[in-house]
């Protein structure tokens, strides 16, 4: 524990959210649609199969995460236990899969925010420019003003997912719950292990815990069993609202065609204005949540890469290496600049 104080309840919570926060996403909103497919106890069992699978992993990466050297992450840890050759092979298999995932966030919520506020379509660099500084400031400024970003985005998710979960009860029929085909269980494992997936944030639960091993281990099953109940909560009610096949727009199939999240076909059954506004809030902080923590997750991993090979750690290197590219990739894809902010931009860039 490198002579450190061992760590509180508290911070055990907090760095739980952490791994809370990198489980969530939108993918908790379309989970119930491709797992669902073969009813609720396929999707039961393949889901908590792959959740202790998942769990068992970051357990023992986090067993293997070695404190007593400064900036360990996960290039570090590839290096130890795969060679210097494995090592790059995962490193660049783990930037495609970071800086791929924080590219889907951007343009995710480029997308949100242009359907919640079109008035604002035509200033969607500039919105996407002002969400990424605010997020990338409480990865960079450090753990105190990360814990408390996400403690207070935590309380958010979670008042609209009570809403959501009280909104919806009223179409709620367990008989649906009794559907079963067996055959798409297989379809389940895949989606499964992609939506509970935190092993990048690892470290930095690790490193919030002064690398404190049993506080790491209660840190990792709270936020793993967190993430595993609300997705089961919202499967068990999607599920047992929705039936599997329906003439009309609100089935399971028809949203699995339609590449609909589970909200949309439900908010149409529903017809309840404060489930449509808990779940579009929901979504909109499920996002920001995992933008935050894989983009924290993507930190540590270039801050060990830079610290290993180009001997700094300096953050304002670290945090342009990390978040410049996924927003130059997003802001090349959005709608232009209105013309007086496309003119400044160009006088800038000059």
């Amino acid at each position: 524990m490198n002579g450190k104080t061992i760590p509180s309840k508290m911070a055990i919570f907090l760095a739980s959210l952490l791994v809370l926060g990198n489980v969530l996403g939108v993918g908790v909103l379309a989970l119930p649609i491709s797992a669902g497919l073969g009813g609720f106890f396929p999707a039961l069992i393949g889901i908590f199969t792959m959740w202790l699978l998942i769990l068992f992993s970051a357990l023992l990466i986090a067993y293997r995460i070695d404190g007593s050297k400064k900036n360990f992450d996960l290039p570090s840890f590839y290096q130890a236990e795969l060679g210097n050759s494995g090592q790059w092979i995962a490193i660049i298999c783990n930037l495609v899969i970071l800086y791929g995932v924080l590219v889907g966030y951007l343009s995710g919520m480029a997308i949100m925010l242009a359907n919640l506020f079109p008035s604002l379509a035509n200033y969607q660099h500039l919105i996407i420019i002002i969400y990424c500084s605010i997020l990338v400031a409480l990865i960079v400024f450090g753990l105190k003003v990360l814990h408390k970003g996400m403690s207070v985005i935590m309380i958010i998710l979670w008042t609209c997912f009570i809403a959501m979960l009280i909104t919806s009860a009223e179409k709620f029929h367990p008989k649906l719950l009794t559907f079963t085909d067996w055959k798409y269980l297989p379809v389940c494992l895949p989606i499964a292990v992609f939506a509970f997936s935190f092993h990048n944030i690892i470290p930095t639960v690790c490193s919030s815990l002064n690398f404190d091993k049993p506080a790491t281990y209660k840190a990792i099953f709270i936020g793993a069993f967190l993430g595993l109940t609300i997705n089961l909560l919202w499967i068990l009610v999607v599920l047992g609202s929705l039936p599997e096949n329906h003439a009309q727009t609100h089935s399971i199939i028809y949203a699995q065609i339609h590449n609909l999240t589970a909200n949309v076909p439900l908010s149409q059954v529903l017809h309840n204005q404060y489930f449509t506004i808990s779940a579009l809030i929901f979504a909109v902080f499920a996002v920001t949540s995992s933008f935050i923590t894989n983009g924290a997750g993507l930190f540590g991993f270039i801050k060990d890469l830079c610290f290993n090979y180009a001997k700094t750690d300096n953050k304002l290197l670290v945090g342009t290496l990390s978040f410049l590219p996924p927003l130059r990739c997003v802001s090349s894809k959005l709608s232009p600049f209105p013309k007086k902010i496309s003119q400044l931009h160009r006088k800038i860039s000059s």
